[in-house]
C-alpha cells in the first residue's frame, strides 16, 4: 500500500522573495507604479492636454485672431498723417455684418426636437453672437453698420400677433409674442449706441421667394416696418452704397420671364426692385440722394 505524500515545506528563498519588501521583484513593481511613466500619470496628462486645447480653440484662439483685426486707417490716410490725433475723423469706419441668422426659439427647430435641446442650442447661438459682437465693438470707433442679409433665421415665417412661444416649460419661461419681439431679440444681441446707424439688406430668410404656406404674406411689410425699405441708396464718406432687394429682383424677374417680356420692355411692379434699378440707371435716385445730403 502506497504511503500518502508528505506536504512539502515552502522554499525559504522563494518565500522571502515574495513577501520581503526589500526584494528586487517588489522594488521593480514599486518603481513601475510611480513617476511620470506610470499609466495613471499619462492618462491625467492626456486629459489635461485636451482641456487646454478646448479652452484655447474656444476662447484663446478666438480673441487672439480678433486682436490683430483693426481698421486700416494708416493705409487709407495720406502719408504722414497716420498717427495724428485729428486723423481719426478723416476716415469712416463701416462694419459689414453678414448672415447672423438669429434663431427663433420654436420655428427654427424641428417639430420633433426636444425643448431642452432647443433651449441649449438657442442659448449657445445667442451667447456666441453676443461674444463676437462685443469684440467687434471694441475694435475701434464704429460710424455705421450694414447687415447684408438674413438678420433673422425665420424672419419670413408665418407668425401671428397672438402666437406665444413657450421655450422652457419646466423651469424657465421665455415668451416671444409677435414679430416685433423676435425683432427685439435681434436688437438686443447687436446693440449699438444711439448715434451709430444700422442699415439692412434683405436676404432670403427675411423675405420669401415665392408663395409658401410656411411663409407670412406680410413678411415684406414687416421687414419695411421693423428694419428698412428693401431698396435704398446709402451715401457715406463720399460713396454711394446701393442696398438692393435681391430676393425681390429674382421674384420679379420670374414674372417677367413668364410674361415673355424683355427686361427693357418690362415696366415692373410699382415700387418694385426693377423700377428701382431703372431709376439708378437714369441717375435720378443717386442725384436725389446727393441733393439730400
Amino acid at each position: 500500500m502506497l504511503d500518502s505524500p508528505r506536504p512539502r515545506s515552502p522554499n525559504p528563498s522563494s518565500y522571502n522573495d515574495k513577501y520581503n519588501p526589500s526584494s528586487s521583484s517588489t522594488t521593480g513593481t514599486l518603481r513601475r507604479k510611480s513617476g511620470l511613466k506610470s499609466r495613471a500619470t499619462q492618462i491625467l496628462a492626456i486629459r489635461f492636454g485636451w482641456v487646454v486645447l478646448v479652452i484655447w480653440y474656444e476662447v484663446g484662439d478666438f480673441f487672439h485672431a480678433l486682436s490683430t483685426c483693426r481698421f486700416p486707417d494708416s493705409e487709407l490716410l495720406p502719408p504722414g498723417k497716420g498717427k495724428g490725433k485729428g486723423t481719426a475723423g478723416q476716415t469712416s469706419h463701416l462694419v459689414l455684418l453678414a448672415d447672423p441668422h438669429v434663431p427663433h426659439p420654436r420655428l427654427s427647430y424641428g417639430p420633433d426636437s426636444r425643448p431642452w435641446i432647443n433651449a441649449l442650442r438657442q442659448g449657445m447661438d445667442e451667447l456666441f453672437m453676443r461674444k463676437s459682437w462685443n469684440v467687434v465693438m471694441r475694435l475701434g470707433r464704429v460710424d455705421g453698420v450694414v447687415v447684408v442679409g438674413d438678420m433673422l433665421d425665420w424672419g419670413r415665417g408665418d407668425m401671428s400677433d397672438t402666437e406665444y412661444v413657450l421655450l422652457l416649460p419646466l423651469y424657465m419661461k421665455i415668451l416671444i409674442s409677435r414679430y416685433d419681439d423676435y425683432h427685439a431679440l435681434f436688437r438686443s444681441i447687436f446693440t449699438l449706441p444711439p448715434s451709430v446707424p444700422m442699415h439692412f439688406v434683405p436676404g432670403n430668410h427675411d423675405l420669401p421667394l415665392g408663395p409658401n404656406r410656411l411663409f407670412s404674406p406680410y413678411a415684406r411689410d414687416r421687414y419695411a416696418k421693423y428694419f428698412s425699405p428693401p431698396n435704398s441708396v446709402l451715401p457715406i464718406a463720399n460713396h454711394s452704397l446701393i442696398l438692393l432687394d435681391a430676393v425681390g429682383l429674382v421674384e420679379e424677374d420670374y414674372r417677367r420671364y413668364a410674361a415673355e417680356t424683355q427686361f427693357g420692355e418690362w415696366d415692373g411692379v410699382a415700387g418694385g426692385v426693377i423700377e428701382f434699378v431703372k431709376g439708378l440707371g437714369d441717375g435720378k435716385l443717386l442725384s436725389a440722394e446727393e441733393t439730400r445730403v
